[in-house]
């Protein structure tokens, strides 16, 4: 018994809420996620060990914290279920007697003493939660929660609470993501989520304020494909699309490039890749080309539908990161790059950046949230009955003033 009452209290709650906010601010202070190397290279050999040990890395995934967040869960559990038995308890007991006050003070005398009358006092507001406070010559008294639906205040508010927690711990276990620059017109598979689909860009359009120039809006145009079926629908900034449990956020966009590279042979291979793209000509690494378009190419104003032509392709090759090669392409332009190796400019445009993201728990979050305002609404804004006693001594005995400040 002594070990539950020590894990439901509000020491240990708090102890474990602190524990949290600690590993929260260690994964604000360091890059998470990060290789070894990185570690390595900015902390030092022991420091970098020690982060890596710990796993403050990836604190998010760590044993660390799933400890905390167990302890935390039973804290929670263990006080939910004792309010909860406490709230039925007081829910079975025999009606409390009503007692007809009205506005003003009205007066009761008991023959007895002082002690005798306080007995009297808490006979009458059996089962009520009260408190007594002594100012000289007269005690005071308040009577608290009086109505049924106040007992259940404290134990919505934990099993809300506990819902928030159970919710949380899906969302960690079980949440997926993963992010995709799709090219207009082409089609990429969607793995997050508990089936598999494929996603198509139809369109993707930028809207402009009226300078022509000023991004306000970026729309994706979408076409949902599962073995069966086939849905459109559409995604914006700050109006995300919802399909198969999924949600598509429409992210950022960028430019792609689609080329031909060939070679003296006769082969060739068609390359879909994306401003900024590095490629591996070879298994090692070793040779390596980038694309890049001219900075004095402008694409504002324009949407995935409009001509491209007069938008220029920087091509850079490296040989073991040492620049042996740089051409600049246009649009159908075909020029060879190095000996033997061909490349062909065949088109451009936007390619829009969707965040896919999966998580089952996210609805049991938001139904413990409201849950928890539920219970702080009945438990902090549903007003008190109350009742305002005055204790006072004459010669016959006690005499007991009441006044009403709410329904009992």
């Amino acid at each position: 018994m002594d070990l539950i009452k020590k894990l439901s209290s509000v020491k240990f709650a708090v102890f474990i809420f602190l524990y949290i906010v600690a590993l929260c601010v260690i994964a604000t202070l360091l890059p998470q996620n990060q290789a070894a190397e990185y570690y390595s290279h900015n902390y030092g050999g022991v420091l970098s060990k020690i982060i890596l040990l710990m796993q403050f890395d990836r604190v998010f995934n760590s044993l660390l914290f799933a400890i905390g967040f167990v302890l935390l869960s039973i804290n929670l559990l263990i006080c939910t279920y004792q309010r909860l038995r406490w709230a039925f308890a007081n829910q079975k007991k025999n009606p409390r007697p009503r007692l007809e006050l009205k506005g003003d003070f009205q007066t009761e005398h008991i023959a007895g003493t002082m002690p005798e009358a306080e007995a009297h006092i808490k006979n009458v507001f059996n089962g009520y939660h009260w408190t007594m406070q002594k100012e000289e010559s007269q005690i005071t008294a308040w009577a608290g929660a009086k109505g049924k639906a106040q007992y259940w205040g404290s134990p919505i508010l934990h099993l809300g609470l506990c819902l928030v927690l159970v919710g949380s711990i899906i969302s960690l276990l079980s949440s997926q993501k993963e992010f995709k620059y799709i090219a207009v017109g082409d089609t990429a598979e969607i793995k997050s989520g508990p089936a598999p689909y494929s996603l198509k860009v139809e369109d993707f359009k930028i809207e402009y304020y009226d300078d022509g120039v000023t991004p306000k809006q970026y729309i994706s145009f979408l076409t949902a494909i599962t073995e069966d079926s086939q849905k459109s629908i559409t995604t914006s900034v700050n109006h995300p699309a919802e399909i198969h449990k999924t949600k598509i956020v429409q992210a950022s966009y960028g430019l792609h490039f689609k080329l031909m590279i060939s070679d003296d042979q006769g082969r060739q291979k068609e390359l879909s890749v994306m401003n900024g793209d590095t490629l591996s000509l070879d298994e090692g690494g070793h040779l390596l080309i980038s694309f890049r378009m001219d900075a004095a190419s402008k694409m504002e104003g324009q949407n995935s539908t409009d001509q491209v032509e007069g938008h220029r392709l920087l091509v850079m090759v490296r040989h073991n990161n040492e620049p042996v090669a740089a051409e600049s392409l246009l649009l159908n332009e075909k020029k060879q790059i190095i000996t033997g190796l061909y490349l062909q400019f065949m088109n451009s445009g936007y390619s829009t950046g969707l965040q896919i993201k999966y998580d089952p728990g996210i609805n049991i979050i938001f139904a413990g949230f409201l849950i928890v305002i539920l219970g702080m609404i009945i438990r902090f804004l549903i007003s008190n009955p109350t009742v305002y006693v005055v204790f006072s001594s004459d010669q016959e005995g006690v005499v007991i003033r009441w006044q009403k400040t709410s329904t009992i």
